[in-house]
Parts: C-alpha cells; sequence; structure tokens
C-alpha cells in the first residue's frame, strides 16, 4: 500500500467515517424502518461465475419484498450484468464509502457475496464498510464465500475482522472452513455450504457419450495473479503461467490428432483488465489458426450453459468453468491454479474426482496431456460421478440461501 493510500484510510477512519456514521444515524432516525438488502463483493470486476453467483443469489430472494441494492466498482459494468441475468430493477451504486452509507439508510442486511475474501488491499476498506454497518444496526451475512489465498498479516487481520463482525457465515468448501478456523473463528459460527453458482436452475442434463462423433472438447485458460503464486509474487507467477499456457498449447495440439476433434475456447473473464480472450486468442495464432480452434467471444451465465451441452468433454482451469462443466454433467479433468491446492482442488475432491486435477506446480506438457488423455478415456467413468455427487453438493448449496432468509426475518 502506497503512502498516499495510507493517508486516505487514515483520513476515512478518523475523519470521514465518524461523520458519514452520525449523519447515517439523523438520516434514519427520520425514516421508517428498512426492508431491503445491499450485496457488495467483487462486482464491477466480476466474471461470468460472479455472475452466476449473483444470479443465484437473486433467486434466493425472489419471493421476499425487499429493495435489493448493489455496490460496484463498475456502475456500467454491473448495470450489464443484471441485464443479462434479467434482474435490471436491482439498484447500482458506485463502491465510494458516502454512497455505501448512504444505502444504509434503506436496508437492513449487508451481504457480502461475490468472490472470496482474499489477499487484496481491498479487505481494509471491506472491514471498514463492515464496521460501519454494524455501528448502524445492521445484519451482516457473509455468503457462500471461499477464503484465501492469505499472504499477508495485515490482509489476515482485515479478513479475521470481517468474519468476526459476521452475523451469518456460510463458505464454499472445507478449504475455506480450515482458513476461517485458523482465523481465530469459531467452527460452529460457520456452515459449510457450497458456492452459489452450483444453485442456478438447471434442466436435467444426461451425459450422452457421443463416442460415434468427432469429439468437441472445451479448454479454459486464464492468467495467473500473483497472489496465487507460493509466496504471492509475481516473478512467481509469470513463470507458472508461461509454463501452464506451453503445457495447455501442447496439449490442445494432442487433442487436434485425435479423429477430427474440435476444440472450443472458453472465456470465463471478459473484463478490459481481466479477459481471457487475450491468452486464448494468443494460443490460437501460436497454433496457426487452426480451424477446428474455434472461441467463444461472449455469453451471459445462461448463454454460455448453452455451449456447454454441446461438449463430450473439458479442460479447466477457471474455477467457475469447472462448477458449469459440472452443472451440464460434462465429463471433465481440471487445473488448480492456486499452488497450494485451493478452490478448485476442494471441488474435484467433493465431486469425487481428486485424481483428475493438476496443481499449477506440477504442470508440464507431458503431464497435462496425461492427465487429459487419462480423463478422456474415462469420459463415462468421470460423468458418472458427477451424476452421483452433485446432488449432495447442490444441497449444500441451499444453505446459502435459506441462512439469509433467516437473517432477513430476524432482521
Amino acid at each position: 500500500m502506497g503512502l498516499s493510500r495510507k493517508i486516505r484510510s487514515l483520513v476515512e477512519r478518523h475523519l470521514v467515517v465518524p461523520h458519514l456514521i452520525w449523519r447515517a444515524r439523523r438520516a434514519m432516525a427520520d425514516r421508517p424502518r428498512p426492508s431491503g438488502v445491499l450485496i457488495m463483493g467483487w462486482y464491477g470486476r466480476e466474471t461470468t461465475g460472479d455472475k452466476a453467483i449473483l444470479a443465484s443469489l437473486l433467486h434466493n430472494l425472489a419471493d421476499h419484498s425487499v429493495r435489493i441494492l448493489k455496490s460496484t466498482y463498475d456502475v456500467d459494468y454491473s448495470r450489464q450484468t443484471l441485464n443479462e441475468i434479467e434482474a435490471p430493477t436491482v439498484r447500482c451504486l458506485p463502491n465510494d464509502l458516502a454512497s455505501f452509507v448512504r444505502a444504509l439508510d434503506w436496508v437492513d442486511v449487508v451481504v457480502i457475496g461475490g468472490g472470496p475474501l482474499k489477499e487484496s488491499g481491498q479487505m481494509l476498506e471491506w472491514s471498514v464498510r463492515v464496521a460501519i454497518a454494524k455501528s448502524l444496526g445492521k445484519k451482516i451475512m457473509v455468503y457462500g464465500c471461499g477464503i484465501g489465498p492469505l499472504h499477508s498479516e495485515p490482509v489476515r487481520q482485515h479478513v479475521a475482522q470481517i468474519l468476526s463482525m459476521a452475523d451469518r457465515i456460510t463458505l464454499r468448501d472445507a478449504k475455506a472452513v480450515t482458513n476461517a478456523t485458523e482465523l481465530g473463528i469459531p467452527a460452529d459460527r460457520i456452515t459449510l455450504a457450497a458456492d452459489p453458482a452450483m444453485g442456478l436452475v438447471m434442466p436435467t442434463v444426461k451425459f450422452a457419450g457421443r463416442n460415434t462423433e468427432p469429439l468437441t472438447i472445451g479448454v479454459s485458460l486464464r492468467r495467473l495473479s500473483k497472489h496465487y503464486a507460493p509466496t504471492g509474487r509475481a516473478i512467481e507467477a509469470t513463470r507458472q503461467e508461461s509454463a501452464l499456457h506451453d503445457a495447455a498449447k501442447h496439449t490442445v495440439r494432442r487433442i487436434l490428432q485425435m479423429n477430427e476433434a474440435h476444440v472450443v475456447l472458453v472465456p470465463m473473464a471478459l473484463r478490459r483488465k481481466d479477459d481471457d480472450r487475450v491468452v486464448l486468442k494468443q494460443m490460437q495464432r501460436e497454433l496457426g489458426h487452426d480451424p477446428r480452434i474455434s472461441l467463444i467471444d461472449s455469453a451471459s451465465p445462461a448463454g454460455l450453459l448453452e455451449h456447454f451441452k454441446g461438449f463430450d468433454f473439458f479442460v479447466a482451469m477457471r474455477f467457475h468453468s469447472a462448477v458449469f462443466a459440472m452443472l451440464s454433467g460434462v465429463p471433465l479433468v481440471a487445473i488448480d491454479y492456486d499452488s497450494r491446492g485451493g478452490k478448485t482442488t476442494g471441488l474435484m475432491e467433493a465431486m469425487g474426482l481428486s485424481e483428475f486435477v493438476l496443481n499449477i506446480a506440477d504442470a508440464t506438457p507431458q503431464r497435462l496431456w496425461t492427465l487429459v488423455e487419462t480423463g478422456l478415456s474415462q469420459r463415462t467413468t468421470i460423468a458418472r460421478r458427477i451424476a452421483q455427487n452433485l446432488p449432495a453438493l447442490q444441497d449444500r448449496e441451499r444453505a446459502n440461501g435459506s441462512t439469509l432468509r433467516d437473517l432477513l426475518k430476524a432482521a
């Protein structure tokens, strides 16, 4: 954190925040009791997976007559998201402190639901906002979040503060629960749920096993954030990313040698500063613009799930691309881009597919291709395990919605 940011943080905490709280208390005294939900998270920077999380969360509020507000880093981008998921009545507000405090006049529950609590300077910002909401008597819920990676002690403290102030905590996997308890949060305050995207309403899909046709294989690839490297250093992330992309390119070449197989490149992040299409188009170029490789240019969560219905197999790097494959009944292998083993490994273990995930630290061209080749030869087995284990994970996910509805009643 730079000096100017530290100064701004101190000014906000010691001068701006007390004044805003005083003004908010006066305003609330003159208004009827609020009935609403304010959703905060990584919105304005959302991936297609985050859009799916929001769609699922809003579905769980569909039968409640509550005002829904959404705090976002990019109002225009988030409005586009709301249109994509057919929720245009949700009001977006900018993520500055004054706008956040004004929004508290109209809500009684603040939901952190959209991406993990992780290594980021934003965790200080989030903890300040949660503290303000608590001081004004608002209920707080951490909704199906992940925890980590966390490298620095200050960020660990801020995440611990957020969790300590929460009235309800649901987490998406056992790894997040372990990380939360290591931060001092009692285990009996945590509900193990599942990623909210697992709650998307989906038609029943059965794996067709189209062995008589050329295979259509989807591939997800992304840039690597430094926070997922072993010690959170950018140079480590760059090295791992380069090695993984080389391995992915080698694997796609090998796939294309298989009986006229077709490869579909699937971006899950489409923002200017985080756009999977950049690395996917680079792969297309380096493979000579082979006509058997196509790229999905953009899609809403529902639109992307339509594409997944046409896949016979999937190679997942983005976490939510693995979720979408599972929801669609598509056999898959996965690459965990957290060197220490993170959410993707946890998801594959929960689905009974632990032997079909490769950690990025171990990724070489031969290892990735061997995993994919093995997965392709066991497509029916993988599909059967997904069909057997997905219902239990979806049942777990329902704890997110039921917990939120109970908290709304209590508020």
